[in-house]
Protein backbone atom coordinates (compact mmCIF):
# COMPACT_ATOMS: atom_id res chain seq x y z
CA UNK A 1 0.00 0.00 0.00
CA UNK A 2 1.02 3.46 -1.44
CA UNK A 3 1.96 5.59 2.44
CA UNK A 4 2.61 9.42 0.38
CA UNK A 5 3.04 10.95 3.89
CA UNK A 6 5.71 8.28 4.93
CA UNK A 7 8.96 10.13 4.33
CA UNK A 8 11.84 7.54 3.23
CA UNK A 9 15.70 8.19 3.26
CA UNK A 10 18.13 6.09 1.72
CA UNK A 11 22.31 6.03 0.24
CA UNK A 12 22.99 4.74 -2.72
CA UNK A 13 26.95 4.25 -3.24
CA UNK A 14 27.74 5.21 -7.18
CA UNK A 15 31.35 4.20 -7.54
CA UNK A 16 31.08 5.05 -11.42
CA UNK A 17 29.57 8.40 -11.39
CA UNK A 18 30.74 11.75 -10.09
CA UNK A 19 27.96 12.41 -7.19
CA UNK A 20 28.01 16.29 -6.74
CA UNK A 21 27.21 16.59 -10.58
CA UNK A 22 24.74 14.23 -10.40
CA UNK A 23 22.66 15.82 -7.43
CA UNK A 24 23.19 19.49 -9.18
CA UNK A 25 21.68 18.04 -12.27
CA UNK A 26 19.38 16.32 -10.02
CA UNK A 27 17.98 19.40 -8.17
CA UNK A 28 15.40 20.78 -10.64
CA UNK A 29 13.59 17.34 -10.30
CA UNK A 30 13.42 17.76 -6.20
CA UNK A 31 12.02 21.82 -6.41
CA UNK A 32 10.49 21.79 -2.43
CA UNK A 33 13.03 20.06 -0.01
CA UNK A 34 10.20 19.02 2.30
CA UNK A 35 8.60 16.73 -0.68
CA UNK A 36 12.51 14.97 -1.53
CA UNK A 37 16.58 15.68 -2.26
CA UNK A 38 19.56 14.25 -3.45
CA UNK A 39 22.46 15.20 -1.28
CA UNK A 40 25.99 13.90 -2.12
CA UNK A 41 27.27 12.07 1.02
CA UNK A 42 31.16 11.40 0.51
CA UNK A 43 33.06 10.45 -2.88
CA UNK A 44 30.46 8.03 -4.36
CA UNK A 45 27.08 8.10 -2.17
CA UNK A 46 24.30 9.99 -2.18
CA UNK A 47 21.53 10.38 0.06
CA UNK A 48 17.97 10.01 -1.55
CA UNK A 49 15.08 11.09 0.55
CA UNK A 50 11.56 11.65 -0.31
CA UNK A 51 8.27 9.62 -0.39
CA UNK A 52 8.41 5.88 -0.88
CA UNK A 53 7.71 5.86 -5.04
CA UNK A 54 9.71 8.69 -5.20
CA UNK A 55 12.72 7.26 -3.39
CA UNK A 56 12.14 4.04 -5.19
CA UNK A 57 12.01 5.66 -8.86
CA UNK A 58 15.24 7.57 -7.88
CA UNK A 59 17.67 5.01 -6.71
CA UNK A 60 16.32 2.37 -9.96
CA UNK A 61 17.38 5.31 -11.96
CA UNK A 62 20.39 5.69 -10.51
CA UNK A 63 21.13 2.63 -10.63
CA UNK A 64 20.88 2.31 -14.03
CA UNK A 65 22.74 5.62 -14.85
CA UNK A 66 25.61 3.92 -12.66
CA UNK A 67 25.24 0.50 -14.78
CA UNK A 68 25.42 2.89 -18.16
CA UNK A 69 28.64 4.23 -16.68
CA UNK A 70 30.33 1.54 -16.14
CA UNK A 71 29.47 0.52 -19.61
CA UNK A 72 30.51 3.49 -21.79
CA UNK A 73 33.61 3.79 -18.74
CA UNK A 74 34.76 -0.08 -20.25
CA UNK A 75 34.31 1.14 -23.60
CA UNK A 76 36.52 4.31 -23.47
CA UNK A 77 39.19 2.11 -21.49
CA UNK A 78 39.36 -1.10 -24.79
CA UNK A 79 39.11 1.92 -27.28
CA UNK A 80 41.75 3.66 -25.64
CA UNK A 81 44.42 0.38 -25.29
CA UNK A 82 44.98 0.29 -21.41
CA UNK A 83 44.61 -3.34 -20.79
CA UNK A 84 46.99 -3.91 -23.56
CA UNK A 85 50.73 -4.38 -22.99
CA UNK A 86 52.37 -1.03 -23.27
CA UNK A 87 49.49 0.47 -23.15
CA UNK A 88 48.87 -0.09 -26.90
CA UNK A 89 45.51 -0.75 -28.80
CA UNK A 90 45.42 -4.70 -30.39
CA UNK A 91 47.14 -4.77 -33.66
CA UNK A 92 44.38 -5.85 -36.46
CA UNK A 93 45.19 -8.39 -39.07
Amino acid sequence: EDHPALFIQTVIHLPSLDVRQVSTSMRVLFSDPFTGSVVPIGEHSLLVRGSGRTVAQTVEFLRLCEESEKVHAEARKARSGQGQPGGRPPQGG
